[in-house]
C-alpha cells in the first residue's frame, strides 16, 4: 500500500527534496505553515486516508514545529487513536540542541538535521516500516534467516549474534522512546 506523506516546511527547497523523495513511496502533500499542516491533518482524517508519515519543520514562520506536533497529538487523542496507529511524524530540524530533539523525540519518531540527506531520510522511514527495506538490508535479512534455518551455527555464535541485534535495537528504538531503552516493549537480552 502506498505510503501518504505531508511536508510541513517554508523552505522551498527542502520542500521540493522532500516531495521528490517521498512522493516515489506514495502521495504527498506539502504545507508551508503550521495553520496548513493541522488543516491538512484534520482534513485527511475526516476524509479517512490519514498521513503515514508526516515530515516537520521545527522552524516554521507561523506555529513552531512543537506546537503542531502537540495539536496532532491532541487531535489524534481527541479521535481515541491507539498509539501504534498514530501518524509518524519526523522532525526536520537545523538544530541538534538537546532540550529540542528531546521535546520532539517524545511526541515523535525522530528526526533529521538539515541539509536533507536522501539516505538517511529513507533509511529512517524504513525502519518505521513505512517503506520496504532497502536490497542491501533484504539480503542480509535473507542470508541471517537461511544461516538460523540451516542450524550450523552453534548455541553460542546465536547467542552472540542476538546480543548484538538486541543491542541494535535498543540504539535504534531509544529515539522513539525518548532515549530511554527501559521503556521499549518486549526487549530483554535474558529472554
Amino acid at each position: 500500500m502506498p505510503m501518504r506523506s505531508l511536508v510541513v516546511e517554508d523552505a522551498r527547497v527542502t520542500q521540493l527534496i522532500l516531495e521528490r523523495i517521498l512522493s516515489a513511496y506514495g502521495p504527498c502533500q506539502v504545507a508551508k505553515n503550521g495553520v496548513e499542516a493541522i488543516q491538512a491533518f484534520d482534513q485527511a482524517m475526516e476524509e479517512s486516508q490519514p498521513y503515514d508519515l508526516i515530515c516537520l519543520d521545527m522552524g516554521l514562520p507561523d506555529l513552531s514545529g512543537l506546537e503542531v506536533l502537540t495539536k496532532i497529538r491532541a487531535a489524534e487523542e481527541k479521535r481515541d487513536i491507539a498509539e501504534d496507529q498514530r501518524v509518524h511524524v519526523i522532525a526536520i530540524t537545523a538544530t541538534s540542541d538537546i532540550a529540542t530533539v528531546k521535546s520532539v523525540t517524545q511526541l515523535g519518531d525522530g528526526y533529521i538535521l538539515k541539509p536533507i540527506q536522501r539516505e538517511k531520510l529513507i533509511k529512517t522511514i524504513a525502519n518505521l516500516g513505512l517503506v520496504p527495506p532497502g536490497e542491501e538490508e533484504k539480503q542480509l535479512v535473507d542470508a541471517l534467516a537461511s544461516l538460523c534455518q540451516s542450524d550450523e551455527m552453534t548455541v553460542p555464535k546465536l547467542a552472540q549474534l542476538m546480543t548484538l541485534m538486541a543491542d541494535s535495537i535498543v540504539r535504534q528504538s531509544g529515539a522513539r522512546f525518548g532515549g530511554c531503552a527501559s521503556e521499549i516493549p518486549a526487549i530483554s537480552r535474558e529472554q
